[in-house]
This record gives C-alpha cells, sequence and structure tokens, in this order.
C-alpha cells in the first residue's frame, strides 16, 4: 500500500508526527509528502520546514496531474480544506477516481448560526453575511460530482466534528492529537522551577495562516507591548513569571516578550504545570482543558478592530464555553484582573467530549485505528 499526503502547508516534525506519517513510516507503509503549497498559495515561509526523502514538492497543477496519473493506486491523504481557492486539486482528484482521506479535527466553539451573537454580527456586517453566502454557495458546488467526490473515508475527533454533516463514505472517531500528547505526558518533572502561569502563543503578528484565512496582519509592536504590559501587571498581581509556550511555528529573534521564558515543543508539560493558562483562541486550550486548568481568554484593541468579523467572535465563543474571562490587554489594570477560580467541571467535560476526544477512544490508539482503516481502504 502506498500513502500521499496532498499538503498546502510545508512539512514540519510536529506536523510528521502529529498526522501519523511517523506512525505509518514506523509499521513499514509506503509514504510520500507531496508539498503543493506554493502552487495553492505562492512562496510560504515556515522558519522550521524539513526535508526527508519522502517529501516532493510540486509547483505547477500539470506536474501534479502527472503524478496523480503515476499513482493511481495510492491512498491520499488530504491536508488541505475543500475550498473553492483549491477546487481545480479536488477536481483533478475526482477525474481520476483516487481514494482520498481526511482526518477533521481542531473544531473549536462557536455561537450557533441562530443564536444572538451570531444574528447580531451578521446584522451588522453585510459583507460577512454576503461572505457567508458565497461560501455555502461554493459548498453547494464543490459537493457536485463535476468538482469532487465525497471523501472515502474521513476521520473524527470529538462529538462536534463527528456531528458536522460531511461528504464521506464512510466516518471514524478518533481523538485530537493533543489528547495522546497529554497522555504521554500526564506524569514527569516541572520543566520550570518557578510558579507560573503560561501564554499559550499562536504566533499571531507573523503566522503565515492569516492570509489563508483572509485576516489582517496586526502591528507587532503595539501588538507585543499590549501583552507584555498585560503580563507584567499580571505577574506582580500573582507573584508569579508567564512563560511562553511557543507556538511550533515561531522565531522570535528581537526579545519580543521583554526577556521572559520561550518554551518550544513543550506545551503539555507547560500548562500540566501552570497555575493557570492565558490565550486567545487555539486547539492547544484542550491541554487546559485536559489537566483541569483555569483559562483566561485575552485579545487587544487592534484584535477587535480587525477581527471583529472572524477570530474575535471564536475567541468569544471559547471564553463562553469555559466559562473564562475574556479581557482585553491593551486596557485591563492590575486591580482589573480577575480572582483565579477553579475551573467549570461541567463546561470542561462537554468541551472534552465535543472538541477533543469521542468518548470510547482511549490514549495512544488512534494511530493504531488510522493505520488499520487507511490499510483497509480498496479501490472499486
Amino acid at each position: 500500500m502506498k500513502v500521499v499526503y496532498l499538503s498546502c502547508i510545508p512539512l514540519t516534525a510536529k506536523l510528521s508526527r502529529d498526522w501519523y506519517l511517523d506512525h505509518l513510516i514506523g509499521a513499514g507503509v509506503d509514504v510520500e509528502f507531496w508539498d503543493i503549497t506554493r502552487m495553492l498559495r505562492g512562496k510560504v515561509t515556515e522558519h522550521h520546514q524539513q526535508g526527508a526523502d519522502y517529501l516532493q514538492k510540486i509547483d505547477e497543477l500539470s506536474t501534479l496531474e502527472v503524478a496523480v496519473v503515476n499513482n493511481r493506486d495510492a491512498v491520499y491523504v488530504l491536508l488541505l480544506p475543500k475550498t473553492w481557492a483549491f477546487r481545480a486539486v479536488f477536481r483533478l482528484l475526482a477525474r481520476h477516481r483516487c481514494l482520498t482521506v481526511c482526518i477533521k479535527w481542531g473544531a473549536v466553539p462557536t455561537f450557533g448560526a441562530t443564536s444572538r451573537p451570531a444574528a447580531l454580527q451578521l446584522f451588522r456586517s453585510p459583507r460577512l453575511l454576503l461572505a457567508k453566502i458565497r461560501n455555502r454557495f461554493h459548498a453547494f458546488l464543490l459537493d457536485r460530482g463535476y468538482y469532487s467526490r465525497p471523501y472515502d473515508l474521513v476521520f473524527t475527533a470529538g462529538q462536534a466534528m463527528l456531528a458536522k454533516p460531511t461528504s464521506a463514505r464512510r466516518t471514524v472517531p478518533i481523538a485530537l492529537c493533543d489528547y495522546d500528547q497529554y497522555a504521554q505526558v500526564s506524569m514527569g518533572k516541572c520543566i520550570v522551577d518557578a510558579k507560573y502561569a503560561v501564554f499559550l502563543d499562536i504566533y499571531l503578528p507573523f503566522q503565515s495562516d492569516l492570509a489563508l484565512v483572509g485576516m489582517r496582519a496586526l502591528d507587532s509592536a503595539a501588538y507585543f507591548a499590549d501583552l507584555n504590559r498585560f503580563f507584567a501587571a499580571v505577574e506582580r498581581r500573582y507573584g508569579l513569571e508567564v512563560v511562553i509556550a511557543m507556538h511550533p511555528k515561531a522565531r522570535y529573534l528581537n526579545d519580543e516578550f521583554q526577556g521572559r521564558r520561550l518554551v518550544a515543543g513543550r506545551t503539555p508539560e507547560l500548562v500540566r504545570d501552570a497555575e493557570f493558562v492565558i490565550c486567545h483562541a487555539s486547539t492547544s486550550v484542550s491541554y487546559a482543558v485536559l489537566n483541569r486548568k483555569p483559562v483566561w481568554t485575552i485579545c487587544t484593541d487592534e484584535m477587535e478592530r480587525l477581527y471583529e468579523d472572524n477570530f474575535m467572535h471564536q475567541i468569544r465563543a471559547l471564553a463562553a464555553s469555559l466559562r473564562a474571562p475574556l479581557l482585553n490587554a491593551s486596557r485591563v489594570g492590575e486591580d482589573d484582573l480577575p480572582k483565579l477560580t477553579p475551573p467549570d467541571e461541567s463546561r470542561y467535560a462537554a468541551y472534552q467530549n465535543d472538541f477533543v476526544v469521542t468518548p470510547g477512544i482511549e490514549s495512544g490508539e488512534s494511530k493504531g485505528i488510522f493505520l488499520r482503516e487507511i490499510s483497509s481502504l480498496r479501490k472499486c
């Protein structure tokens, strides 16, 4: 069996681990990773991308078609969203009747389409309403046979994703990759020798995915000034330090966090031993949920102004879902900081079931499920 990963994001060590490339290769599966980032998104720089003997970079649709023709019997794991911008790739796979697999995880809380916050958002922004109508229309077209076929196999993590309608011949529940990482470090030595809170960095001002989702870049100087002022207030108020759990893509060179500890690749351990967790909105908040750590969500004035129609919606929904404080780091002073209170167990349990792991899936089990189900696919 041959498995081809078709990706609009460059290869990294974290991607190889989390999306089961390492596990498949270790099990003796013939794996290739086709990076079509430049073809779909132009030049994208990821500082932590890596090379591999199974990596192939493809820049042209015609080159991709030749590769697909030469690998008709492969199973294609698609690490790209089914969006209108990428329709040519899905059309190509449909024409050649390729076996396709998708992993759907990373769902986050949202306000329902008929909820009051969502309705007010649409009423306030005709542009957002038109975008939703356009996206629905494009999704309808993409599900037509001319553009694409149903996925042959879809893996989903959590009840929320499992409940979403999916164009798939078969759906199989697994756990979010963070669940396995959490279980692997559930015990161990603390990596910070002090009392601390942890900030879940998302590399926001420099994040390459902003363009992919239509978000404008922030003023980095103003963003870090607001965050550092807020972190200093937290440190004075609670007598601890704020440690930065660096985003996997992050590469900080200019003392952006004013001397605070930057820790890369150790987010599960950092959250495990922290007093509480500070974040914008990120799937890595699942570590806080699994460890039952208090969560604070934060934003800045510029985030509220630029992201009112998108990311702020997600931050507010996360805060509401966990009953967590939502604080504006541009305005909140030391005296305005909330008291530290235990998390709401019922909200955290619901979040875990909805967005992290479907009940019944044990830690470490997902990679075995993935290999077994991939191996069972047969082309008709």
